[in-house]
């Protein structure tokens, strides 16, 4: 847990490391800085989570009114799990994840581990 707010705080998000979230919320909101709009079956493949357990996450999260679910366009039945917009602004690292730099951020930040 300590290494997960460690690369937050060096990537940029620091506001989300010392939010007092539980970690598997402020993973969920990690994996939405870098691809907004997943579904729950996405979130539940990037995370190695059960479905379930996203789902209650997101619940959790939508709550706190951190996300919010909006219908696919392209597909209704699907849902879509979005950053709330003014989340969104705040925890969008301020340059994209890539191979070289998984956490986004800082450019050069050195990992945690």
């Amino acid at each position: 847990m300590d290494a997960i707010r460690t690369m937050l705080k060096r990537s940029g998000l620091a506001d989300i490391a010392t939010s007092g979230l539980p970690p598997q919320q402020i993973n969920l909101i990690k994996e939405l800085t870098r691809q907004d709009g997943l579904t729950l079956n996405e979130l539940s493949a990037r995370m190695g989570l059960a479905h379930s357990t996203i789902s209650g996450i997101v619940d959790r999260l939508e709550h706190k009114k951190l996300v919010h679910r909006r219908p696919d366009p392209q597909n209704r039945r699907y849902i879509r799990i979005c950053l709330d917009q003014a989340v969104g602004e705040v925890y969008k690292p301020p340059f994209p994840i890539t191979k070289d730099n998984p956490v986004g951020g800082r450019a050069g930040a050195r990992s945690a581990t």
